[in-house]
């Protein structure tokens, strides 16, 4: 039923070679905290069914939460489903992650656009420029 849904997400990334979780980490995550890098992978790959190591910082988020459009309403109405229960688990986690450091309101006002953005909510950090108050 969701292989579409799968298919669709997955060709948001193009040809991209999929990086195993390490490697993806050295290669562009590495200034962030480990522990957390390979937390938010794995709830990527649980919620999406996505392998972490197609994502590169400067992708939009909007990659994993836009909508699919499939033409058939009924498969529309699961996968519709299926993207906001996906969505909400990752901003629930993530708002937990920020409340517990303290950067909700930082992250609030500045919005997370890209993967990047992401990484750094969920690691602890501030937006990119916006000093510690």
């Amino acid at each position: 039923m969701f292989g579409q849904w799968h298919d669709t997400i997955r060709s948001r990334f193009g040809n991209r070679e999929k990086l195993e979780p390490q490697a993806a980490y050295e290669a562009f995550w590495s200034e962030f905290p480990q522990q957390a890098v390979m937390e938010l992978f794995q709830l990527i790959e649980i919620e999406y069914q996505l392998s972490p190591g197609l994502l590169r910082p400067n992708d939009t988020v909007n990659k994993l939460l836009e909508s699919i459009k499939p033409v058939n309403f009924l498969k529309w109405l699961f996968y519709q489903a299926h993207t906001e229960d996906s969505e909400s688990e990752l901003r629930y986690q993530l708002g937990k992650r920020e409340q517990q450091h303290g950067t909700q309101d930082a992250w609030e006002r500045a919005k997370i656009r890209t993967i990047e953005d992401l990484m750094r909510a969920w690691s602890g950090q501030l937006p990119k420029d916006k000093p510690r108050t």
